[in-house]
């Protein structure tokens, strides 16, 4: 290997150990509520090969049930708004909540998620609300005011692969289904 090939092949190997790096954080981050992965990017040029680590915002686990009634989770872009004991606002994703003494919705951190404020019926109060995009009109989520009726599951969307072939002798697949009465009670609905 000639001396002007060195720098090549070190680099080659830092990058290699860069991208190592980032698999190694996209796995310590798989356990995270609303982890975002990284991604190595390559970037080559006259000494070698270089990696440029960047945040792919577009890629987004899956949205999973919990089974705890307060948590809720963002599809696509967005923040739920928190503010912490100063006063301070922040801005997460993780959508793990719970209720204090107050009915106050908090993080796992104890900060209070705010919101618009909503009239009896559940919709925005357009009165208190000028510019959607003032941060000072939010109040703390209090569960204990919001009333909301339960709605009855009336319709399910399957979306299945069949066999192509034509066994009768394999045993038939079941899947659960959760849905709920008018009372807000969740069943199990058991397809076969």
């Amino acid at each position: 290997m000639s001396e002007s090939g060195l720098p090549i092949a070190v680099s080659g190997m830092s990058t290699y150990m860069e991208a190592l790096k980032v698999g190694a954080k996209n796995l310590a981050r798989s356990a995270v509520h609303a982890a975002r992965e990284d991604k190595a990017v390559f970037i080559e040029g006259k000494q070698g090969v270089t990696v440029k680590t960047v945040t792919d915002v577009g890629n987004q686990a899956g949205l999973q049930f919990t089974g705890r009634e307060l948590d809720i989770g963002i599809d696509g872009n967005g923040y739920y708004i928190v503010k912490g004991q100063g006063g301070d606002t922040g801005y997460v994703r993780t959508g793990s909540f719970s209720q204090n003494e107050e009915g106050v919705l908090a993080d796992e951190a104890g900060n209070t998620l705010y919101g618009w404020k909503t009239d009896p019926n559940g919709n925005i109060d357009s009165t208190t609300v000028t510019n959607m995009a003032q941060i000072d009109q939010l109040t703390p989520v209090v569960v204990n005011q919001v009333a909301i009726t339960a709605a009855p599951t009336t319709k399910l969307d399957l979306g299945l692969n069949l066999p192509a072939t034509d066994d009768h002798s394999a045993a038939p697949h079941k899947t659960p289904i959760e849905i709920y009465d008018s009372l807000g009670q969740a069943h199990t609905l058991m397809l076969n």
